[in-house]
């Protein structure tokens, strides 16, 4: 078993019990406990001390009692302050609250913790010895899950362009768009074949994809095909002239990758020209969002993923060398003169994986945003981004 450091965050005063039992959990397994207690002398603050350690580890243990602690200078308390810092880091996570009653602060920092458990662990004990086997338990399962190592932005680039679709599905000339989320902490099986062969897994993502927060994927008036991979299970919508092809393929690591045609060539059943030849900002912004939604929604649904926490995700847009990007007006105009560009064939937003953590999925349209932003600029600097006149 990897050594890791774990901080371990709580009260001080009258907590000497509970902070001994988690550094005995911690010793027990070979791990290094990150303790105030351990401390030398600094020029620093003892809170900036605190929370530096909580920068140099890797895993974080949160023991919640009744007190919420006094505040600091930035309204939280010591504990809550660590807790933030963490979950900023995308550390592993373990949190252990009190079965006593809480203070009404204490309450309300757990229940905000409760309204985000997914990443983390989250548990109540009774006594110190309880509280002892819980962590144990707990930092045991994460390095079961840890076992198969964690990837750099290298390697989300290769398992990205190991599982995009290839060829290309919507014929020549036809731009697409493909999205990945890959977690971090690799697992062989966060879904067991079992998994990704049993019908309540596809009834799930079909609910997700058909009635699931909006922006939504798919169209639910359209139906889906399912096909099954050794080690993934992907959800089509094929297309008429109005609809393009969409597919969702999740696999058994827990990657979800998306892909979608991009082509409007018909606006409200009137064709379009500039469609041919521009691909609306407002498509990607929506498509961006409901699939960032869309993984935050399977993760939390999924027991086995519950330790999935730092993620790396992706954007590339295919076949764009005759295409331009831009916002097309209401009404659209009968001519138009469409800027030319010379990016390279994919254009991939960010240049490479973009490392986030899993929280940031809650958040799917600031998330979006951010990478049209990002793919806009990119446009604008090549000399191709088409604005009305």
């Amino acid at each position: 078993m990897n050594q890791k450091r774990v901080f371990v965050s709580s009260v001080m005063r009258d907590f000497t019990a509970e902070r001994a039992a988690a550094r005995k959990a911690i010793e027990t397994l070979r791990h290094f406990p990150v303790m105030a207690e351990d401390f030398g002398a600094s020029p620093t603050s003892p809170q900036c001390a605190c929370l530096e350690g909580v920068r140099q580890s890797e895993v974080y243990v949160g023991i919640f009692g009744e007190r919420y602690g006094n505040r600091a200078e930035s309204g939280l308390s010591p504990t809550e302050e660590e807790f933030r810092e963490a979950e900023r880091r995308a550390l592993s996570m373990l949190c252990f609250v009190s079965k006593r009653k809480l203070d009404v602060d204490q309450k309300a920092f757990v229940d905000s913790i409760k309204d985000y458990e997914h990443g983390k662990l989250l548990a109540f004990y009774d006594t110190t010895e309880d509280l002892k086997d819980q962590i144990t338990r707990g930092l045991n399962d994460m390095a079961v899950h840890a076992s198969g190592g964690v990837l750099d932005a290298t390697g989300a680039r290769k398992q990205f362009d190991a599982k995009l679709p290839r060829p290309a599905r919507h014929g020549q000339g036809e731009p697409e768009l493909h999205l990945a989320i890959i977690p971090e902490q690799q697992v062989d099986e966060y879904f067991s074949p079992h998994d990704l062969g049993d019908e309540a897994l596809r009834d799930r993502l079909e609910q997700l994809l058909f009635y699931g927060p909006q922006p939504r994927l798919f169209n639910r008036e359209l139906g889906l095909q399912r096909r099954d991979g050794e080690n993934f299970l992907q959800l089509v919508q094929g297309r008429d002239n109005r609809s393009p092809d969409l597919s969702m393929s999740l696999y058994s690591d827990a990657s979800i990758i998306f892909s979608c045609s991009l082509r409007e060539r018909e606006r409200h059943g009137t064709y379009s020209a500039i469609r041919g030849f521009v691909v609306d900002e407002q498509i990607v912004r929506s498509r961006l969002a409901g699939f960032f939604g869309f993984g935050e929604q399977v993760y939390a649904g999924t027991a086995s993923c519950r330790y999935v926490n730092g993620l790396f995700t992706w954007m590339q847009l295919d076949q764009m060398k005759s295409k331009t990007l831009g916002r097309i007006p209401e009404p659209e105009p009968n001519s138009f003169q469409m800027p030319s560009h010379s990016l390279d064939d994919p254009i991939c937003i960010p240049a490479e994986p973009q490392r986030i953590a899993r929280k940031e999925l809650l958040e799917p349209e600031v998330l979006a945003n951010d990478f049209l932003s990002r793919t806009v600029r990119k446009f604008q600097a090549a000399g191709g981004y088409y604005v009305p006149r």
